[in-house]
C-alpha cells in the first residue's frame, strides 16, 4: 500500500506542475492535468488512511496471546485475583 501512496503523490505533483505550466498556453490541457492531479491526490489520501488504519487495527496484546496464555492470565489475575495478590503482597511488606 505504501508504494501506491507514493505513486499517487508523484502523479499528483507532476499533474499539478503540468497544469501550472499549461495554464496560460492550453486551457483544456491544464484542466485535464488539474483533474488528474486532484484524483491522484484523493487516491493518495485514501491509501494513506488505509495504511494508517491497518497499522493501528492489528489487535490488542490480549488478542495476540495464545489460548493457554489467556487461560493463565484469567486463572491468575481474573475475577479480582490481582487485587487479592496485591493486598497480600502489601500486607507482607507491611504497607
Amino acid at each position: 500500500m505504501d508504494w501506491l501512496y507514493s505513486i499517487c503523490l508523484v502523479v499528483s505533483a507532476i499533474a499539478f506542475f503540468w497544469a501550472y505550466l499549461c495554464h496560460g498556453i492550453d486551457k483544456k490541457g491544464a484542466t485535464i492535468a488539474l483533474i488528474i492531479a486532484i484524483v491522484a491526490l484523493v487516491l493518495a489520501i485514501v491509501f494513506f488512511v488505509i495504511a494508517v488504519s491497518d497499522g493501528s487495527s492489528s489487535g490488542s496484546s490480549w488478542d495476540k496471546l495464545s489460548k493457554e496464555e489467556k487461560e493463565w492470565y484469567v486463572r491468575n489475575y481474573g475475577n479480582g485475583q490481582y487485587d487479592k495478590y496485591q493486598n497480600a503482597i502489601n500486607d507482607y511488606k507491611g504497607n
